[in-house]
């Protein structure tokens, strides 16, 4: 890399911004001036932004699987996939477990397929105890990017030396005190524990059957009620802007959004054109309400927004 700080004079609020370019991005036209630095490299850091989400994890399968083209299409595909014997009592399995998720792109997405794999095509102690790994392994993963953010908290000292953690009741207790899951998400990683701890200890005559589906369910609302987009309304304004989910911007500086949300975002201004095309910008600080009426009108609002009253549109 050969960065360098190019200081930019903006046509939009007049002021002097500073970004930090690799030159070895540019022509040697671009670096010497000669030709205008490419369009989203350097822009105006006054407008009004918000983060706009760009990628998701989607499994619509059983809401698809209703429509009689889709469940052919569908059937094919899980038949491919785990094989032709007892399809039909597989793919009912996969009714009946009724999962449907528009998700952050975590890991959890490939990792619960397995588990979905393993209940559907009735592996039920393998379903139980990978649930049980998978559950355990996203409590991992909740405490070990975000405890830095809480150094002053007296759940810190507890959980900042270790790499992993199999007890699961500290840093579940950690997580709730920090906000980052909810008493009742809470009780569901406490509830998938036991039911863990019953699959993998030695309990005779065990019914390995009838607690698959229980197991994988529960794993499944654990993720929906953290990993969400239309679930978690408290953190994200859904469809408001058609078709698009838009980050709040009252929790943009929350642990969980810095480093589970916000990698999978882009910044958006209201408007869809470059910005070199508009000189009126709207400057922040403006509501995300009014941000997000600009974007409903994007089309026709873009060419006479009026900066003198941000909120009066």
């Amino acid at each position: 890399m050969n960065n360098k700080v190019i200081k930019h004079e903006c046509q939009i609020c007049n002021g002097i911004h500073e970004f930090t370019i690799d030159l070895d991005m540019l022509s040697e036209r671009q670096v010497t001036g000669v030709e205008p630095l490419p369009e989203g490299l350097v822009y105006c850091t006054e407008i009004a932004f918000m983060y706009k989400v760009s990628s998701m994890a989607i499994d619509k399968t059983v809401k698809n699987i209703a429509n009689e083209e889709l469940r052919k299409s569908l059937i094919a595909h899980y038949t491919h996939d785990w094989g032709e014997r007892r399809i039909e009592t597989k793919i009912n399995r996969l009714i009946e477990l009724n999962v449907s998720f528009l998700g952050i792109p975590e890991e959890y997405y490939n990792l619960f397929y397995q588990v979905k794999t393993a209940h559907c095509c009735e592996r039920s102690f393998a379903a139980m105890t990978s649930a049980g790994a998978l559950g355990e392994r996203i409590l991992n993963r909740l405490i070990i990017k975000t405890r830095d953010y809480y150094k002053s908290s007296p759940h810190y000292k507890k959980l900042y030396k270790k790499s992993s953690f199999d007890q699961w009741e500290k840093p579940l207790d950690a997580l709730e005190a920090w906000g980052i899951i909810t008493s009742d998400v809470k009780s569901l990683f406490l509830e998938l524990k036991t039911l863990r701890n019953e699959a993998v200890h030695y309990n005779e005559g065990y019914d390995f059957a009838n607690n698959s589906l229980k197991t994988v369910r529960l794993l499944s609302e654990i993720i929906i009620s953290i990993f969400d987009y239309e679930t978690r309304k408290d953190l994200f304004w859904v469809y408001d802007a058609p078709g698009e989910i838009l980050v709040r911007s009252s929790v943009l500086n929350d642990p969980f959004v810095i480093e589970f949300v916000l990698p999978h975002c882009q910044k958006i201004s209201p408007f869809c054109v470059p910005q070199k095309t508009v000189l009126n910008f709207p400057r922040a600080p403006i509501s995300d309400e009014t941000f997000i009426n600009l974007r409903n009108n994007k089309e026709e609002k873009a060419h006479y927004y009026v900066e003198e009253s941000n909120e009066n549109i």
